[in-house]
């Protein structure tokens, strides 16, 4: 996993705090830079980073906060989305605006979701798909880089 490391200084000193792979350095005024820096490089080293296997061996991963459905750490689902439990976002896809992904979906690759989108069934959607707007996408479709931005249902492979 790469890290990030944000330092930010205060009136009064440093402190760091480590969140989604980054370590953010801020000032409190009781430690020297050094002390705090080696503190959080030695927090992370002994930190445990969940990972999930998405199928080609495990990967740095969390759970999302809406719906507990496994997220990469390289993909990008922002809070208004829900993501049921058993529903997976992986490689650098981005899930964004209220999308909600329900059963056994898949969305994967560098495909995008926005606004609306519903998921469900054993739906894929991969690529560089880009999916946008009232739509409704359900049983065993398999969606593969190409762009819907009307409403529609989708229940055949495209």
């Amino acid at each position: 996993m790469k890290y990030t490391i944000e330092i930010k200084e205060t009136k009064s000193g440093w402190n760091f705090d480590v969140y989604n792979g980054r370590i953010h350095i801020f000032s409190t005024g009781f430690d020297s830079f050094h002390s705090v820096v080696n503190e959080a490089c030695q927090k992370l080293l002994f930190a445990k980073i969940e990972t999930f296997d998405f199928g080609d061996g495990p990967v740095p991963a969390h759970q999302h906060n809406n719906g507990g459905g496994w997220v990469a750490d390289t993909a990008h689902v922002d809070d208004t989305v829900y993501v049921g439990p058993d529903a997976r976002v992986y490689g650098e896809a981005r899930v964004l605006n209220g999308v909600k992904i329900f059963n056994n979906v898949r969305v994967y690759d560098q495909a995008q979701m926005l606004d609306r989108v519903i998921l469900k069934d054993q739906a894929r959607i991969h690529g560089t798909a880009i999916i946008e707007g009232s739509i409704v996408i359900c049983d065993d479709v398999c969606v593969n880089s190409v762009k819907i931005s009307k409403d529609a249902e989708i229940t055949r492979n495209i």
